[in-house]
């Protein structure tokens, strides 16, 4: 397939009904929302996405004053999601030589390699797909909502692949260049984002387990208010058949420097084996949340990772639910519950007809 042919949209219905679009960078662009269902003990979540970048846009609770990443509309979602959405840096080391490679980015980072990806949208999940065939690697990412649980979270399943024929040694970075402490309102993400920095802390960094809030309300009023509720980031993959949870890095400025603009990790790219840095600043400043993994592939071969962020209603909670949430089959469980929730609903209106694609409709 030649590079030119790899940028045509392409747009299909698979067997499972979800609809595909070849090539999604290169689509018409559009916006959408996964459903805001729960389940009847559960806490909804809205998720917006796009068929941009990781197309994760925005997500949160209740409404914008609640957000989790900041909330953009569409035509600023389509600009800003490959920056402030979800990113994957990845070095490659072959031979002496370190190759840079940002999967499902339309940019400077993914040109001169062979690429295609696409996006398969379902009524309950989102699945991008992208296949560099220059660097012999493919990555693939599933994003779904938990339902039926003391909190809202979405959970985001990445796998990177070896689909060349030689070993691939493996430096990746994956996660959020900002994450909303809870607490911050719209109104001081789009008027006073510098100011309302004095207020964001970082805490349970030591447990792996970041969460992120504002020390106190900021509202002008006589009393000080303090905040219990936070959003977090989890992230694990599987050692020897166990959880294993990945601390993430949560300055910005140990991963970009000084590229503030967030265009280029310039400290993961400026040394040859990046380290967890030894000091980070986590208070008064925006934070990130990123994982740092380390690993080797044979031919053939492929290593996943989980990531469930979302929002919590206090640290001890938070805490005492660790273990039960970093878990393979907990998270295989929610997306099932989350699917039959779903699918329960359209049974309602269930149609049988000679159009198959008026039927998924």
């Amino acid at each position: 397939m030649s590079k030119s042919k790899t940028k045509n949209p392409r747009y299909t219905l698979n067997q499972q009904g979800e609809f595909v679009i070849e090539n999604y960078n290169y689509s018409r662009p559009f916006a959408n929302f996964f459903p805001g269902i729960s389940g009847k003990y559960g806490i909804p979540m809205w998720t917006f996405y796009v068929n941009r970048g990781q197309a994760i846009s925005s997500f949160g609770t209740r409404g914008k004053d609640q957000a989790i990443t900041e909330f953009f509309p569409a035509n600023k979602a389509w600009q800003l999601v490959s920056t402030y959405g979800f990113r994957t840096f990845i070095k490659i080391y072959s031979s002496g030589k370190t190759t840079f490679y940002e999967p499902f980015h339309n940019g400077f980072s993914s040109s001169g390699f062979d690429i295609s990806n696409r996006m398969r949208i379902s009524a309950h999940a989102l699945v991008i797909e992208e296949e560099n065939r220059t660097l012999g690697i493919s990555v693939a990412v599933r994003y779904f909502n938990i339902p039926n649980d003391l909190y809202a979270g979405l959970v985001r399943v990445v796998t990177v692949k070896n689909i060349g024929g030689k070993k691939r040694d493996i430096q990746l970075l994956d996660g959020l260049a900002q994450v909303v402490p809870f607490g911050t309102n719209d109104f001081c993400l789009k008027n006073m984002s510098r100011t309302i920095e004095a207020w964001m802390r970082v805490v349970n960094l030591e447990k792996k387990v970041p969460f992120f809030k504002l020390s106190v309300d900021p509202a002008d009023r006589p009393e000080v208010v303090h905040i219990k509720e936070g959003n977090f980031y989890l992230g694990f993959d599987r050692a020897n058949a166990k959880a294993r949870l990945i601390k993430p890095i949560v300055d910005p400025e140990c991963i970009f420097g000084a590229v503030t603009d967030f265009s280029l990790p310039q400290e993961f790219l400026s040394k040859n084996n990046f380290q967890y840095p030894l000091e980070q600043v986590k208070d008064s400043k925006m934070p990130c949340a990123f994982l740092l993994l380390d690993f080797s592939l044979l031919s053939g071969k492929e290593k996943t990772f989980y990531t469930v962020v979302g929002s919590m209603r206090s640290l001890q909670l938070l805490n005492s639910s660790v273990k039960r949430i970093a878990s393979v089959e907990y998270l295989a469980k929610k997306e099932s519950v989350n699917k039959e929730l779903i699918d329960g609903v359209g049974e309602d209106i269930y149609t049988k007809s000679s159009s198959r694609e008026l039927d998924l409709y």
